[in-house]
């Protein structure tokens, strides 16, 4: 009897475009699984999807928020996909891979990106969506040491099926020419003689801009 086809689906809340997703479709291109990216948000195929056709996208609802008809369109998705294993990513992607997991009964694996964001910003029904997400879960990973301690020491995770897998990067491609950052500067509107301080990550509490502003005007005090 035939060794049984993996049929890998992957939830997220993201758009496909960016090297995270493209990464993951050139890893899975020699590969036997048959592969499908789920985004919940409303996006289109990635730019890059012409030199990937092993993957089915689904994602071409257009909508930038979740809304409850989407979710009826991407249940439809995941359930014609037949997949028998999911893997998924960021808050809403685990509760929707979660339920579907349950439903269809086929593991399910999460992926935690965040780790005491919900007890920043967010509110005690996000805290406990993200015990139960992980508590369900037939696999977690993490990025680092210090994800999985997290979820162990105050999520109650169980250590037994919590993996840390590494972030990648290759920084040949995040490598910029001098031409890329003289434009930038210029759409910054950066002057050399002035001090400038610019923070590369998504405008959130989480994120601290604020401490980053405060210690930015106390350095204007102190520096003449």
């Amino acid at each position: 009897m035939g060794k049984k086809e993996t049929r890998l689906l992957m939830v997220t809340t993201h758009s496909f475009e960016g090297r995270y997703w493209q990464d993951i479709a050139i890893d899975f291109r020699n590969r036997p699984e048959i592969l499908a990216l789920l985004s919940l948000n409303g996006c289109d195929s990635p730019k890059w999807a012409g030199d990937n056709s092993h993957i089915a996208y689904f994602g071409s609802t257009r909508g930038a928020k979740i809304k409850f008809f989407h979710l009826l369109s991407k249940y439809r998705d995941a359930i014609n996909f037949r997949p028998n294993v999911i893997q998924t990513h960021l808050f809403y992607g685990g509760i929707f891979g979660i339920c579907i997991g349950k439903i269809l009964r086929i593991p399910v694996v999460v992926t935690r990106h965040h780790i005491d964001e919900h007890f920043i910003v967010g509110t005690s029904l996000h805290r406990y969506l993200d015990r139960l997400t992980i508590r369900l879960a037939d696999a977690v990973i993490v990025r680092s040491s210090a994800a999985r301690e997290w979820l162990i020491l105050n999520e109650k995770g169980d250590p037994k099926k919590i993996f840390i897998v590494n972030q990648g990067f290759d920084f040949c491609l995040l490598e910029v020419s001098q031409t890329q950052i003289t434009r930038v500067r210029s759409e910054l509107n950066l002057v050399e003689t002035d001090f400038n301080i610019l923070c590369v990550a998504r405008y959130s509490q989480a994120k601290g801009q604020e401490y980053l502003l405060n210690a930015a005007s106390l350095l204007k005090t102190k520096i003449p």
